[in-house]
Formats: C-alpha cells, structure tokens, sequence
C-alpha cells in the first residue's frame, strides 16, 4: 500500500510541474508581478540586483527578471545564474551611461555654439 500512495503522489508532483511549466508560457514581457503569482504562484526565491528582482522557481527550472515591477526577461534554464544576470545588467548600464555621456556632449557643444554666437551678435550692434 506504502509503495502505491509514493507512486501516487510521484505521478501529483510531477503532473504539477508539468502543469507549472505549461504555465510558464502564459509569462510575457511586461506582465506585473502580480499577473505572474496568479498564473505560476509564488517563486521559490526572490531576490534583488542592482535596478532588477530574480524570482527563481526550481520546480519550472525557469527564473522571472522584473525591473520596475514589471516582467523584463523570462530565463529557461537554472544554469543562468544571478551573477550572470547581474553582468549583463551592469553592460547594459555601462552603454546607457554612455550614450547619456554623449547627449550631454552633444548640448554643452550646442549650448556653446549659441554662447559664441550671441556673444558674437552682441560685439556687432556696438
């Protein structure tokens, strides 16, 4: 009897999981957190990385990266671990900050363009 009930509830966890990563599917870039406890529950672990959360659900083998609340990636295997996350979040960073560097550039080099040519105006109505 003992050998039939662990094959039961064997065939329940593994149905489950299979039902959770159907599930997982069903995630999409943008949902909220909340939409994402409704479809697969709760995660096993959560937890935050510099502008972005890592929910890991270890019965899924799938891990959910929200930023700013919202779904921003849907990884599919445990072998991304956080640290790797976190590197490609910190480039992603480091071209943002670039790319704010040369807006700012381009602005000091227009605003002295204009300083130049009003100074420039100024000398000829004298």
């Amino acid at each position: 009897m003992k050998k039939y009930l662990i094959i039961f509830m064997s065939f329940i966890i593994l149905g489950s999981c299979t039902q959770k990563q159907q599930e997982f599917s069903s995630v999409k870039k943008g949902m909220t957190k909340e939409e994402v406890v409704k479809l697969v529950g709760e995660p096993t672990t959560k937890r935050d990385i510099l502008v972005a959360e890592v929910w890991k659900y270890d019965l899924a083998d799938r891990s959910v990266v929200f930023r700013n609340g919202n779904v921003y990636d849907i990884i599919t295997s445990t072998e991304a671990r956080v640290d790797s996350i976190e590197a490609s979040l910190k480039n992603a960073g480091k071209g943002l900050k670039e790319k704010l560097e040369k807006t700012g550039d381009t602005i000091d080099s227009a605003s002295q363009r204009l300083k130049d040519k009003i100074d420039g105006d100024s000398v000829k109505k004298k």
